[in-house]
């Protein structure tokens, strides 16, 4: 089993993958902000692993998928409140090439 957490930190988030199986688990993170962010693991058997992602002026929206696992798959997308002020929608990101 696949387990993913996301930790808000001032700078984005910390997207933490915990294998709670017997064996290495291959994952593939990739953002759908537009900023082409993209990560491929490897969650060790009964370990875990942290990435970090800014994300875009505290928003993110993220797909994880682990191909040996084909019934797991999740999507984290929201924003992070860090306190300060930021854009009101994440097409106005610098970077960013969402549609309207």
């Amino acid at each position: 089993m696949l387990e993913a957490q996301f930790v808000p930190v001032t700078s984005g988030l910390r997207l933490r993958l915990i294998n709670h199986s017997d064996t290495q688990q291959p994952v593939k993170v990739e953002s759908h902000m537009g900023d082409g962010w993209r990560a491929m693991a490897h969650v060790q058997a009964g370990g875990a692993l942290e990435l970090k992602y800014a994300g875009c002026e505290g928003w993110y929206d993220l797909e994880i998928s682990a191909p040996a696992l084909p019934a797991f798959g999740r999507r984290l997308a929201g924003r992070v409140d860090a306190g300060k002020p930021g854009v009101p929608d994440p097409r106005l990101c610098q970077g960013a090439t969402l549609p309207l």
